[in-house]
């Protein structure tokens, strides 16, 4: 689970409740500018309002799944990290 690999970052790094892990808050910000020198919260805020735009389209009657297993979602996220 997503959660407990990135329990002690949250938890004990940062200092977060369970109630402070809003999306909004942009909780992985700081974690992801350590990778990504330059990234900033807008980025943050385009690329939600990018996969709200991928969801809401609903292709084949399924949702876009970020962390599924097919080789689109694999590449995609590559193309986030820059790998």
């Amino acid at each position: 689970m997503m959660f407990e690999q990135h329990r002690h970052y949250l938890m004990e790094e940062m200092g977060w409740d369970l109630e402070q892990l809003n999306g909004k808050l942009l909780p992985f910000l700081e974690y992801n500018q350590r990778r990504t020198p330059g990234l900033r919260a807008s980025d943050y805020l385009e690329l939600e309002a990018f996969m709200m735009r991928l969801n809401s389209s609903r292709v084949y009657e399924k949702r876009f799944d970020l962390l599924g297993d097919s080789r689109i979602a694999t590449a995609f996220r590559r193309a986030l990290v820059g790998a």
